[in-house]
C-alpha cells in the first residue's frame, strides 16, 4: 500500500520522490507583474519605508537602475507552490504532520517596478533523516523556485523546506510530557496610570533631550546623524528609546540615570573615532 495515513512508509517516500523534478500544472500565481501598488503595500507591510522603494526621484538619482524596488521577499508572489488553492503544504504522505524549515533566498538583481516575473518551480529533494524527536523518521522535503524577467533572464531563485514527522510516533515519545506547565503570576507593584503616557513626557526621554540634540525630522534607518559637527538623535532614536525604557520602576530609572547617559557619549566618541580611522585606511 503506496500510502498509510499519519505514517512514513518506504512506498510513501517513494511515490513522494517520484514528483522531484516536477511542477505544477494548472496553477496560477498570485502576481505576473511588479506594478507601484505592489511595492507600496509590501514595503509598509515590513515597515521598511526606504526611499529605494518609495521615491522614484531618488532613485533616478541615484541608482544605476532608474525605477523603483521592491523588496526582495516579494519573489514569493510569483510562484506555484504557494498559488491560490495550494495552501502552501508540502505534497504526499497524507496525515503526516509538516513542520516549515525554513527559506533561502538568492537575488541576481534588484526587483523593479515594471517587471514581468515568472517562476519555474519544483520538488527539488526528498531526504529521510533518524529523528529523536519522534524516535522515527522524517523526510525533509525542499521546493524550489528560478524567476526570470521579461527578458528571461533569471533574477532570482527561493527554496523552502518542509519537515514531515510521524504525528503517533511524536506523541508515543512524548517529548514534552515532563515539561509542566507554567503558571501564571499575579502583577505586582505596578499601578495604573490614569491614562495613555505621551512620549515626551516620560522621565527619560526628558533627560536624553537635555544632553542630546534632536532632529526636527527623521533621516531615513539611521539613530543619529552628524549636523554642523554635532551629533543629533533622530525621532526614530526617540522612539527607540521609549519602547525600551517605559519600565515604571524607579529603579530602573535609576540604573538608566547612572549607567545609560554617563556612558553614552564615551560609547558615541569611541564609536566615532572608530569611523575616522576606517575612512583614513581605505582613503589610504
Amino acid at each position: 500500500m503506496a500510502y498509510e495515513h499519519g505514517k512514513i512508509t518506504n512506498e510513501g517516500i517513494a511515490k513522494v520522490r517520484e514528483r522531484i523534478g516536477k511542477g505544477f500544472e494548472g496553477r496560477q500565481p498570485w502576481r505576473t507583474e511588479v506594478s507601484r501598488d505592489t511595492i507600496w503595500h509590501l514595503a509598509h507591510a515590513i515597515g521598511d519605508l526606504s526611499p529605494l522603494y518609495t521615491d522614484r526621484e531618488y532613485v533616478k538619482k541615484n541608482t544605476k537602475w532608474g525605477k523603483l524596488q521592491c523588496p526582495g521577499v516579494v519573489l514569493r508572489c510569483y510562484d506555484t507552490p504557494s498559488a491560490p488553492g495550494s495552501a502552501g503544504l508540502p505534497e504526499g504522505l497524507p496525515g503526516v504532520h509538516s513542520i516549515w524549515s525554513g527559506s533561502h533566498y538568492e537575488w541576481y538583481r534588484p526587483v523593479l517596478e515594471g517587471d514581468q516575473i515568472r517562476a519555474e518551480s519544483y520538488l527539488k529533494d526528498v531526504v529521510e533523516k533518524a529523528s529523536k524527536f519522534t524516535d522515527g523518521r522524517t523526510v525533509y522535503m525542499t521546493y524550489e523556485a528560478v524567476y526570470y524577467d521579461q527578458t528571461n533572464a533569471c533574477i532570482g531563485k527561493r527554496s523552502d523546506t518542509y519537515m514531515r514527522a510521524d504525528r503517533n510516533k511524536t506523541r508515543e515519545k512524548g517529548v514534552y510530557k515532563e515539561i509542566e506547565p507554567l503558571e501564571p503570576e499575579p502583577a505586582t507593584g505596578i499601578e495604573p496610570t490614569g491614562g495613555p503616557v505621551e512620549p515626551h513626557e516620560r522621565w527619560v526621554i526628558r533627560q536624553f533631550r537635555k544632553r542630546f540634540p534632536v532632529t526636527g525630522g527623521y533621516h531615513g534607518h539611521s539613530f543619529f546623524v552628524r549636523h554642523e559637527g554635532r551629533l543629533h538623535a533622530t525621532p526614530l532614536f526617540i522612539c527607540l528609546l521609549f519602547l525600551e525604557m517605559t519600565d515604571p520602576k524607579p529603579a530602573f530609572e535609576w540604573f538608566v540615570e547612572q549607567f545609560f547617559f554617563e556612558r553614552l557619549h564615551i560609547v558615541m566618541s569611541e564609536l566615532y573615532c572608530f569611523r575616522k580611522r576606517k575612512t583614513a585606511a581605505v582613503n589610504y
